[in-house]
């Protein structure tokens, strides 16, 4: 797994770290359980969750709107504000920001 991409999609996901799931769940990556968002007993934890989950064989292997259209769907029941829209050119920006 490309820990650029890891840390791409975390740093988008969080809000730069800001977010409620990643500083009450330590959920930095939106994952979600038949619950809602999932809960990880450390942030350790929790960015292995994210890791692991883009090294299945759902994800493995793809681009960013390849990845994006799944892992984030435009028009998902879970994002009714519509910041699916955004994931692609957000987790794009960091990425390309961390290869250089």
């Amino acid at each position: 797994m490309d820990p650029a991409l890891v840390k791409a999609i975390i740093q988008h996901e969080t809000g730069n770290m800001t977010s409620k799931a990643a500083k009450s769940k330590n959920n930095f990556g939106g994952i979600m359980g038949s619950g809602g968002l999932r809960t990880y007993g450390s942030a350790e934890e929790g960015i292995d969750a994210v890791a692991k989950l883009l090294a299945t064989d759902r994800y493995r292997g793809k681009s960013i709107p390849q990845i994006g259209a799944i892992y984030a769907p435009i028009g998902a029941s879970n994002d009714p504000n519509g910041l699916n829209n955004h994931w692609v050119s957000g987790v794009t920006k960091f990425y390309n920001q961390y290869k250089g």
